[in-house]
């Protein structure tokens, strides 16, 4: 666990107690060199108590000294807060992170595996439940694979240590993705343009997010998408030609409103105050996460109904 996380306290505390909050810290988040933003937030604010006290007990040490030293912290732990969704992360203590954000992300996914079960009770389509919950699975669990032991992530020379803590692909991302493709094989067809449209916009928001707030790299969220693409893609070639979603009817102008939509929401989801180059490389990895699902989804289907129409007449 990274010592920089004690700066915050006096030095007669870092002495007498740093190590064991270290290894409390370690034990809790193994094979992390950072706790969850969350648990940043409550040691800093207990470190400024602590300093504060030290302060009014010792008379004789300059309080400048203790402000130049935590305005330093500060600025070099400035990552997450900056960015505009920061609220919504669930970082903030007390805070209801955005599903699937910091701790919501399994009971978002175990609501998202429900609702597919049900959805196929209620319609008796069994071929498509099956498929939707293999999605589902293999997406998340084609990622607990690959990032702890084919793809692990690589080092990069001198960055931050929030960079360094999440693996490839992004499992934040693969949920929402995964959810989005599993709806369109199991709900209505007359639903299904509308329900992948807030799928995909969900996406947007919760890929852009990830990345702009330092958690994932933008490869990382294109890559936990291309995954779920890849099991969706799968899932249908294995089903039986009439289970497979085929084209349905949607308004001309709905991929047009759709993809706008999710470009501004993407574009606010990644915005940052401190950095305008940062901001739109995460609303562009966002964006290409749901133009990507969309064309899976949407897409894909629609394309290949327009090259078989003249083969049937």
């Amino acid at each position: 666990m990274n010592r920089l996380l004690l700066a915050v306290y006096p030095e007669p505390y870092r002495s007498r107690q740093g190590e064991e909050v270290l290894a409390c810290l370690s034990e809790a988040y193994p094979g992390r060199s950072w706790p969850p933003p969350r648990e940043v937030a409550a040691l800093v604010r207990a470190g400024v108590r602590a300093r504060a006290r030290a302060v009014v007990d010792d008379t004789a040490r300059p309080w400048w000294l203790d402000g130049i030293h935590l305005a330093a912290l500060r600025s070099r732990c400035r990552g997450s807060e900056e960015a505009w969704i920061y609220p919504l992360s669930g970082a903030v203590y007390g805070s209801t992170p955005l599903p699937p954000m910091e701790l919501s992300a399994k009971p978002t996914l175990m609501v998202g595996l429900a609702v597919i079960v049900v959805l196929t009770l209620v319609r008796r389509c069994w071929w498509q439940g099956c498929a939707a919950l293999g999605v589902v699975i293999f997406t998340t669990g084609g990622k607990e694979v690959l990032e702890s032991t084919i793809l692990p992530r690589p080092d990069l020379v001198g960055a931050p240590e929030n960079l360094l803590e999440q693996g490839f692909p992004s499992g934040h991302t693969a949920i929402p993705a995964a959810l989005t493709l599993a709806a369109v094989l199991v709900v209505s067809p007359r639903i299904r343009p509308y329900v992948a449209t807030a799928g995909v916009l969900w996406l947007a928001c919760i890929a852009a997010a990830s990345a702009t707030m330092g958690g994932h790299r933008p490869s990382e969220v294109l890559g936990a998408t291309l995954l779920a693409c890849a099991c969706y893609g799968l899932a249908t070639w294995l089903l039986l030609p009439a289970a497979v979603p085929g084209a349905t009817w949607s308004p001309r102008a709905l991929p047009a409103i759709t993809l706008t939509l999710a470009l501004a929401v993407a574009l606010a989801s990644g915005a940052r105050n401190d950095t305008l180059t940062r901001s739109l490389t995460s609303a562009a990895a966002g964006f290409l996460c749901a133009a990507l699902v969309w064309y899976a989804a949407v897409g894909r289907p629609a394309r290949a109904a327009r090259r078989t129409r003249p083969a049937l007449g």
